[in-house]
């Protein structure tokens, strides 16, 4: 299902969890995982590490606020392809 909402990230958030229910709520996106990981709605975090270098790149969560972000490993899940990992994020504040 697709919302499209205009009127802010906590709005969306809000209408995101209520429309769940008992379900989580996912969300994709760097851009946005940020905004919502410096707001406090982001409680776990799945990473796909793919065994490649690149020469440059994008620095994908440099605007998620002053502090670091820890995260504690659920899972780890190595494939030939590609590891994939789930976190908790740890000590999250609350969203205000």
């Amino acid at each position: 299902m697709y919302t499209f909402v205009t009127d802010g990230l906590d709005s969306a958030m809000k209408q995101a969890i209520e429309t769940a229910g008992d379900k989580s709520v996912g969300v994709s996106g760097v851009g946005i995982g940020s905004q919502l990981i410096r707001a406090g709605y982001i409680d776990e975090l799945i990473v796909h590490v793919v065994p490649v270098l690149f020469g440059a790149g994008t620095r994908h969560y440099d605007h998620v606020g002053g502090e670091h972000v820890r995260l504690e490993l659920i899972e780890s899940i190595p494939t030939p392809n590609a590891t994939h990992l789930r976190y908790r994020v740890v000590g999250r504040r609350d969203p205000a």
